[in-house]
């Protein structure tokens, strides 16, 4: 008899049968299944599904996403090697773009990078949790991973984080599947999805090294025998490491300041209760602030549970995962805390809290004498989780306004497709044929976007300076600021294009700025030359903000600053 129909027939209404009884009967006929009903599987993929799509076409992507897809644009791969040699990922990430975008640059259609990946994920952490600890802990996994905050954030921008925890997870449950049963084909998935892992991100080395510590540490007594699959795991991804270091992370040398100069400097710890904050900000992050503190006990429950369970290769490769991290961020070498860069760590963080809600439920069970372990308390647990999350992630839009932008760092949707057309059509409408247009670095790359990266359109008239070929005048845009954050800027940026451009014969010069930072209006306004010279300007609520300024009176400004006549 199939499974549902089995379930339909014990919680059947008989006489002199409880309520209490079919419950009973209901956990056993799951309990003698392999699987979970997919009526009930069905369940956290049609919420997770909801969630990450609900409302996400009101949204145009973020300077960010704009700027991978410009790095992934070159013709042809070295191209794109080229492009993203001066950023802080790997390559894979871009060559995935690169591909798609050779079918499509339709921004709904390459919002699926992550989307996919994303709701993939519920199937590996529910994999995970079953192959480690059971099914109770997997079930609170897949609703954690349906429902937490960072994970469906994360489903919605082009970026490679949901693929990276995949990846990760599936790393981490076949390297505990092999250290428990030294089947190859358990060595052969760690190794491919490991090195994928670091393939994808930097962040992905920190899991890497746990795990290679832990496997040592547990065949240190081996003999050389027991060294070799450890070498036949590690060498591949280790080598990727090795390679990269010295071909791309290595070129990087103002990497480390560039990190502590940027937003990301939040997430060092800069003394013990900085580290404790930040710590508590990551299990916000993930299952939201409200449910933090919560998060935290579960998750020191977990480990303290797997360990007695006898899972002792997966607590310990949790705890030096976290010892690892938190080591590098006193070092002050990579960040810890809210951020999409932490997000390597979720994995190890729901498997722990999956695993200490598991714990805590079997203690309740024992204390009622329920004799067997009936998957009618993953059900139950399913619930709770579902009714925990549900007060925060069930405003459907309210998860992407980012409430909590100070700890969460940067906000990933910062232009409403809405805005971004009211901005967009307000140049084409007022900027005449002899005007000249200015752009902010992130506002260049929707400029790209608008050319679908085509390079014929596009020149550098000064390392400073881009010039953009696009249907609405003369346009060109700064690489030097990501936004005007100050009039010494705005005004550093007007005196490069003037020696490109007479700026004394131009009608009108529009300031443009999309993507995040202050209005251009408001940074102007608070110098004083600056405040006389804007003459029309535009401050959208979402999708950035325009500028216009008379060529001759910034000719005359630019003059009096040098000290001409």
């Amino acid at each position: 008899m199939p499974l549902f129909s089995r379930v339909l027939q014990c919680l059947k209404p008989t006489c002199g049968c409880s309520f209490e009884a079919r419950l009973r009967r209901y956990g056993a006929a799951v309990s003698n299944s392999r699987r979970i009903p997919a009526t009930i599987a069905a369940v956290p993929f049609a919420i997770a599904t909801f969630l990450r799509v609900y409302g996400l076409s009101d949204y145009f992507l973020s300077p960010d996403d704009l700027l991978h897809l410009e790095i992934a644009s070159g013709a042809t791969l070295s191209d794109v090697w080229a492009n993203g040699s001066e950023q802080m990922h790997p390559p894979l990430v871009f060559f995935l773009l690169h591909y798609v975008l050779e079918l499509t640059n339709n921004h709904e259609v390459l919002r699926h990078m992550a989307l996919v990946p994303g709701l993939a994920l519920l199937v590996g952490s529910y994999h995970l949790g079953r192959s480690v600890s059971g099914v109770t802990c997997a079930v609170v996994m897949v609703f954690a991973a349906a429902l937490g905050y960072a994970p469906v954030i994360l489903s919605q921008i082009i970026r490679p984080y949901c693929l990276l925890a995949l990846l990760l997870s599936v790393a981490f449950a076949a390297y505990v599947s092999f250290a428990t049963n030294a089947r190859r084909r358990d060595l052969v998935l760690y190794s491919v999805t490991i090195s994928l892992s670091c393939l994808l991100h930097y962040s992905a080395a920190i899991p890497f090294v746990a795990i290679t510590v832990v496997w040592a540490w547990r065949v240190r007594r081996g003999g050389r025998a027991a060294f070799v699959p450890l070498m036949l795991g590690s060498v591949v991804p280790a080598s990727i490491l090795a390679v990269f270091y010295w071909v791309h992370i290595r070129k990087l040398s103002g990497l480390r300041d560039a990190v502590h100069q940027s937003y990301l400097v939040r997430q060092f710890a800069t003394d013990p209760l900085v580290l404790l904050d930040n710590v508590h900000g990551l299990f916000g992050f993930f299952f939201f602030d409200a449910n933090a503190s919560l998060a935290m006990v579960l998750f020191a429950v977990g480990i303290f549970a797997l360990w007695q369970a006898g899972h002792k290769e997966a607590a310990s490769v949790i705890v030096v995962v976290f010892v690892l991290s938190i080591a590098l961020n006193i070092a002050g070498q990579y960040p810890f805390g809210a951020m999409r860069q932490s997000f390597y760590l979720l994995p190890f963080v729901l498997l722990a809290v999956g695993a200490g809600v598991q714990h805590l439920f079997d203690l309740v069970r024992a204390e009622i004498r329920w004799s067997k372990r009936h998957t009618i308390a993953s059900i139950a647990v399913a619930a709770m989780f579902f009714t925990w999350f549900l007060a925060y992630a069930a405003r459907f839009d309210w998860i992407r306004l980012h409430p909590n932008s100070d700890r969460y760092g940067v906000f990933e949707f910062p232009v409403r497709r809405a805005g971004y057309e009211q901005l967009t059509g307000q140049l084409r409408r007022q900027v005449g044929s002899d005007d000249v247009v200015l752009g902010t670095r992130q506002a260049s790359h929707y400029f790209r976007y608008a050319t679908r990266y085509d390079p014929r359109a596009l020149a550098h008239p000064m390392p400073s300076l881009m010039t953009i070929d696009i249907p609405m005048g003369r346009v060109f845009a700064t690489t030097k600021y990501l936004n005007f954050g100050s009039g010494s800027e705005l005004s550093d940026a007007l005196r490069d294009l003037e020696t490109v451009v007479d700026l004394s014969k131009v009608p009108r010069i529009w300031l443009v700025n999309i993507g995040w930072g202050l209005p251009i209006a408001t940074v102007g306004e608070q110098d004083p030359g600056f405040a006389k010279l804007f003459r029309e300007a535009g401050n959208l609520q979402s999708g950035g903000s325009i500028a216009a300024l008379e060529g001759p009176a910034v000719s005359h400004y630019l003059r009096a600053q040098r000290g001409e006549k």
